[in-house]
């Protein structure tokens, strides 16, 4: 037997969660493609007040060798940002006294300290933020909870089930309504190994109250 109010109040949770879930895909897809125009528009830019030397070495037209850096460093970001690269991998903090040299040359142009390492590894995760921005988006789509009536009716059930914890080894078929309800935020996994338990948070308690004074079961 289901608690229709149980199972009312689990079927608007999943569509509250995928719809924060859509807003956020939105806002990640959206400011990536931003930060990734701007900061390519900004190399191209670049390259065509510098590079004028670099492209006639090679016989190019600066608008040309621009837009051919351009679209380089922007399918390497791409690329980078699909495989999960992280430029800050492996690169130290700065020492203190690297720190020192550097605010001391804010003050002292003409010292010019900086350090290629860091500022390599900068350039380089500004380039990777837009693009993985990007991918961060589409997987938040791909994430929307997918939850068909009988994976509703069943989490309804479990919930029900959970008043008194449940061994997790016990949950059987059950188990894909265990992690709707965790993702939730209805249920949460207390103790390790074969102790572990399928317990209500305070939320699911919240919800499992008071069916006495609830509508009838549905069949």
């Amino acid at each position: 037997m289901i608690d229709h109010a149980v199972l009312e109040g689990i079927r608007r949770a999943v569509v509250v969660e995928n719809r924060e879930d859509t807003f956020r895909a939105i806002i990640q897809m959206v400011s990536g493609i931003a930060v990734t125009v701007v900061t390519l528009g900004f190399l191209f830019c670049a390259t065509w007040i510098f590079g004028g030397f670099f492209a006639d070495l090679i016989g190019l037209r600066r608008t040309s060798f621009s837009l051919a850096v351009m679209a380089l460093f922007g399918v390497v970001s791409i690329v980078s940002a699909w495989r999960s690269v992280d430029p800050l991998k492996g690169v130290k903090p700065m020492s203190d006294i690297e720190m020192l040299m550097l605010e001391i040359s804010l003050l002292t142009p003409r010292l010019g300290y900086f350090s290629p390492r860091h500022a390599t590894a900068g350039a380089a995760w500004v380039l990777i933020g837009g693009p993985a921005n990007v991918f961060d988006g589409v997987r938040s789509w791909r994430e929307r909870l997918r939850a068909n009536e009988v994976l509703l009716r069943s989490s309804a059930d479990l919930l029900d089930r959970c008043r008194a914890n449940v061994p997790v080894r016990q949950l059987g078929p059950a188990a894909s309504a265990a992690v709707l309800l965790r993702r939730l935020g209805f249920a949460k996994v207390v103790g390790r190994g074969p102790t572990a338990e399928l317990a209500l948070t305070e939320r699911g308690r919240t919800l499992a109250a008071d069916q006495a004074a609830r509508p009838p079961r549905l069949p």
